[in-house]
């Protein structure tokens, strides 16, 4: 389908995106308890897809990936729910019980398991299925969307509004996934421009109809223009104004979730929905294309860092940045192994740290903390992100980030 043409109705609970939309995709421990070494036990599925089992923190996954790729699914899945309880933690409960996930490697398996034609992943009001034969970011983002929808359904609740389910579900779509976590509030430079395009072609719905839609109306009404009004809705709402709505966009949550009408809910939290329309407008359009970049930077800072803290949990030292660079391509760094981190993000992790270096001039050192190393960030401006990490015995505990600005920007 062309960009912008409406998918059509979708079955009742089924939340899965268009096909079009993922042709837009561009997305460059945890505790890992999945047993592997165990003998799988058939998935509750029909016979011709019965999948081997492997239960982890937060799911039970089902998958006949091969095992390191059914071993990554496991790993980012664990961390990609802990994210996503982290950013709700004002308005979710805890997950108390494991959730299911169907990870197929043949997309005749897929749809044979409900997968709607021409979409990587949905799901059902239970089930969190996608199609893993494809594999990379495309795929992630998919499961990263769908996936929230399943964590709202359990722990925040059946009454969010339409826009609140899918926008929060398009924001943990862009996250990106760093080894031991993820770097989420990622607005891509190619979706901002579309959204400022949006905008100046007065292509959005009136967000007053938006607001009172529930799954099923979204669902009769499906078109990308949509999900752009959502996701920029909730970005706004979370980084607008140095945060200054969250906490009235929590309380709104919470509302609804607990059924509050959602008319009485929009006007106690955020007005009318006029003056937020022109504040939402405004902030958008001066919003510059290239916003995200340094949060893109960051995560590979992460990425790395979450090697280095490999490395120094099995005392594996470097003389410089090069030959942990080199260690990292060649899978050379050590780990315990609970520890684990899939080839795919060395792999991108070396990528985007050439890539950056060449493209924003900047350059990559490790430094030392203490008696801890770090990877250090330099931009051209002088400021820096500096990746720290703690060690809880001979396992990694910790990996962070700091954004230490110039200092003329800084005062």
């Amino acid at each position: 389908m062309r960009n912008g043409e409406s998918c059509g109705a979708a079955p009742p609970l089924i939340v899965a995106r268009c096909a079009f939309y993922f042709a837009f995709r561009i997305l460059h421990s945890a505790f890992f308890i999945l047993l592997l070494c165990s003998s799988p036990a058939a998935a509750q599925a029909p016979a011709a897809l019965q999948l081997p089992r492997y239960e982890t923190r937060y799911y039970t996954v089902y998958t006949d990936l091969p095992p390191d790729d059914a071993r990554e699914a496991a790993l980012r899945m664990t961390v990609m729910a802990e994210e996503y309880a982290l950013r709700t933690r004002d308005f979710a409960a805890r997950i108390n019980s494991r959730m299911p996930f169907f990870l197929h490697a043949k997309l005749a398996d897929y749809i044979a398991n409900g997968g709607p034609e021409g979409t990587d992943g949905f799901f059902d009001g239970s089930r969190l299925v996608a199609f893993g034969g494809r594999a990379g970011a495309r795929s992630w983002s998919t499961v990263q969307h769908e996936g929230f929808h399943q964590f709202a359904h359990k722990v925040i609740g059946q009454n969010l509004p339409a826009w609140v389910d899918e926008g929060l579900a398009e924001y943990f779509g862009e996250a990106i996934f760093t080894g031991d976590g993820y770097t989420s509030g990622i607005a891509p430079a190619w979706r901002i421009k579309r959204v400022k395009q949006r905008f100046a072609a007065g292509a959005f719905s009136p967000t007053a109809q938006l607001i009172q839609w529930d799954t099923g109306q979204w669902n009769q009404r499906l078109d990308l223009a949509h999900y752009d009004h959502a996701w920029t809705m909730v970005h706004f709402l979370a980084h607008a104004a140095g945060g200054k709505y969250r906490n009235a966009f929590a309380a709104y949550i919470n509302d609804v979730a607990g059924g509050r009408d959602k008319s009485a809910a929009w006007e106690r939290h955020f007005g009318p929905v006029e003056q937020f329309d022109r504040a939402w407008r405004q902030w958008w359009m001066e919003l510059p294309e290239d916003v995200s970049e340094r949060q893109y930077v960051a995560a590979c800072t992460a990425m790395l860092t979450s090697y280095l803290a490999r490395a120094a949990s099995q005392k594996q030292s470097f003389a410089d940045f090069e030959a942990f660079l080199a260690a990292v391509s060649a899978q050379q760094v050590r780990f315990h192994p609970e520890d684990w981190l899939p080839k795919s993000l060395a792999e991108a992790a070396v990528e985007r740290a050439t890539d950056d270096a060449r493209r924003l001039g900047l350059s990559w050192s490790l430094a030392s903390q203490g008696r801890s190393p770090t990877v250090v960030c330099t931009f051209k401006d002088g400021s820096q992100l500096i990746g720290r990490f703690t060690l809880k015995g001979d396992r990694v505990g910790e990996v962070s980030v700091a954004d230490r600005k110039a200092a003329s920007k800084a005062r």
